[in-house]
């Protein structure tokens, strides 16, 4: 039986050449699928969508993820959206035959081996939290990358993998299992 799993990471870039180093990074690992991806300059952010099998698919988001440190300098990102680091958020989704607790595991695997790689802080959230706090996002990224520093190093702001200082270029980094995102049905407005 196939754990199929889709990630989509969020990474604070909207550079065409950027774009596509962090793309063929991830797509050099097999068995994992490209299903979507945009960015755009007034947000100044990327987003992937990727599945696959679980373990494959976090050796697919790693490369990236590592791509992503070596180019993204966060002192010169301006955008939109809130954003907390190079690789701002990197959600595992159960898709099929998968749990979240299957993606929990994903995830924290993720982000031990993105951590060590790069040293950089990162957080759990959503089903992966490791308190009740963490797992709303826009609790962890309050104050955004520029307040960070200051945080890091409160006992409830230490990050669950990595140092506790920011990362100088790539800051910190978002991970957890979560559940699909719905859609919004909307119903038909009368004439």
């Amino acid at each position: 039986m196939c754990e199929l799993v889709e990630c989509a990471p969020n990474f604070s870039t909207s550079d065409s050449v950027t774009v596509g180093k962090i793309l063929e990074a991830i797509t050099s690992v097999k068995g994992v699928l490209l299903l979507d991806h945009s960015y755009d300059d007034y947000y100044n952010r990327l987003v992937v969508t990727v599945a696959g099998e679980g373990r494959d698919l976090a050796q697919a988001v790693l490369p990236g993820a590592v791509k992503a440190v070596e180019l993204i300098d966060m002192k010169k990102h301006r955008g939109q959206h809130p954003r907390f680091g190079a690789v701002d958020v990197a959600p595992f989704v159960p898709i099929a035959d998968s749990t979240i607790d299957s993606c929990s595991e994903l995830a924290r695997s993720f982000a031990g081996e993105f951590s060590a790689a790069c040293n950089v802080p990162v957080y759990l959230y959503a089903e992966s939290a490791s308190s009740f706090e963490r797992q709303d996002i826009d609790w962890i990224r309050e104050g955004e990358y520029e307040g960070l520093e200051e945080r890091i190093s409160r006992p409830n702001r230490k990050p669950d993998f990595g140092p506790t200082r920011a990362h100088p270029t790539a800051v910190a980094t978002i991970t957890g299992a979560r559940k699909p995102i719905g859609r919004i049905q909307r119903e038909p407005i009368d004439s």
